[in-house]
């Protein structure tokens, strides 16, 4: 019977040793393919979320750079109702007009000038009060031109938030406004993952 035992113990230890080392090459394997297929799918997102807050900043851009705004924020105290009524009709049929295809993801926008009047107001939702009073102050000691936040409609929808410095386009006028732009989060995150194929 020890002789049996004996071998039974030689012959398995090669088996059991064999197994360790099979099973951690497999798991190494593994964890490498499920590391670069992960980078890859981050790589994937990161890529669409570029493209989609580039389109919004393309967006803002147009709203900023337009003269007519930038008269409208300038001489905005010297306009009668009239000639405030014409600017917003003219953003509605000459600005937002031409860029239709990204309305379906924006809950509110809004161009406000520099003490908190506002220009103009577009969207079905307005934002809570007290986001608005978060989001400008924070603008405001940022120094980047952009700055994307969360807030909060008065209905309590989620919106990632795009508010944009509007400077004067000669330089010397300093900050004339700030333009802020709620985008539906839901729609937002199907238009990025939508087309995103996470695999098996």
């Amino acid at each position: 019977t020890r002789l049996i035992v004996s071998f039974l113990l030689l012959s398995m230890l090669p088996l059991g040793i064999t197994g360790i080392i099979s099973s951690n090459k497999s798991s190494q394997a593994i964890s490498s393919k499920t590391s670069t297929y992960s980078a890859g799918i981050l790589r994937l997102l990161q890529n669409k979320i570029n493209e989609q807050v580039r389109n919004y900043g393309i967006f803002a851009d147009q709203l900023m750079l337009n003269k007519e705004i930038q008269d409208g924020l300038v001489n905005y105290d010297q306009k009668s109702e009239f000639e405030r009524s014409r600017l917003q009709l003219y953003i509605e049929q000459n600005v937002l007009r031409d860029n239709f295809w990204i309305f379906s993801t924006i809950k509110g926008l809004q161009i406000q000038l520099d003490d908190g009047r506002m220009l103009y107001e577009y969207g079905y939702s307005t934002f809570k009060e007290n986001y608005i009073q978060l989001l400008l102050d924070k603008a405001r000691t940022n120094k980047q031109v952009d700055f994307w936040a969360y807030a909060e409609t008065t209905g309590g929808d989620p919106c990632l938030t795009l508010i944009r410095r509007i400077p004067s386009l000669d330089g010397a006028k300093g900050t004339l406004g700030y333009l802020i732009i709620g985008i539906d989060e839901k729609l937002f995150s199907q238009l990025t993952f939508n087309d995103v194929s996470l695999g098996d």
